[in-house]
């Protein structure tokens, strides 16, 4: 489904496609970046939401980045407002300071890891940890073999079997497939 239109949603199926593809990566980027409580993530998320739904005829840019970027407002005004929170976040994450150059990039990144993450759960509980010890740990392949008794082949081939269900599960999300349609 193509997300990217002017007139961001023409109907309530529109609406909660858009609001199943952005829903979890909006409430992260709150949560991890600005406000470290999932609650009060994601009700400035469904708060966006119905803003977005009242004043849908207004949007001018891409849905996906008035999402996020009115996200991070509501999160940065919500801080505002609880002064308390401002200099705990600001210490933990550098709200100011952003890795990325723009919130298209933000939320891109965002995506992905979410969609990563959903590849990992999808592993077998051995392959996955292998994954984890390699990939999150940064254990070579022959500490790994050794501390799980499995020869280096067979945590080879776990790797190159989890790359694949992962990059399966990339394939599959609408972020890369309408993505490679532009």
């Amino acid at each position: 489904m193509q997300f990217l239109l002017k007139a961001p949603f023409k109907n309530m199926v529109e609406f909660r496609d858009i609001f199943r593809e952005y829903f979890n990566p909006l409430v992260n980027l709150v949560y991890l970046y600005h406000i470290h409580d999932y609650e009060v993530a994601k009700e400035i998320v469904y708060q966006t939401f119905a803003e977005t739904f009242e004043k849908k005829d207004e949007i001018t840019t891409d849905i996906k980045s008035h999402l996020f970027q009115n996200v991070k407002n509501s999160a940065m005004e919500y801080i505002s407002i609880h002064p308390e929170l401002d200099s705990i976040v600001s210490m933990e994450k550098g709200l100011e300071v952003s890795e990325y150059k723009s919130i298209e990039e933000e939320a891109n990144a965002i995506i992905i890891r979410s969609e990563i993450v959903k590849g990992i759960k999808m592993l077998n509980p051995q392959m996955k940890l292998i994954f984890e010890l390699h990939q999150l740990k940064g254990y070579p392949y022959e500490k790994i073999a050794s501390e799980l008794k499995l020869s280096i082949r067979k945590v080879e081939n776990n790797m190159a079997r989890a790359f694949g269900i992962i990059g399966d599960k990339l394939k599959e999300s609408s972020f890369f497939t309408h993505s490679n349609a532009d």
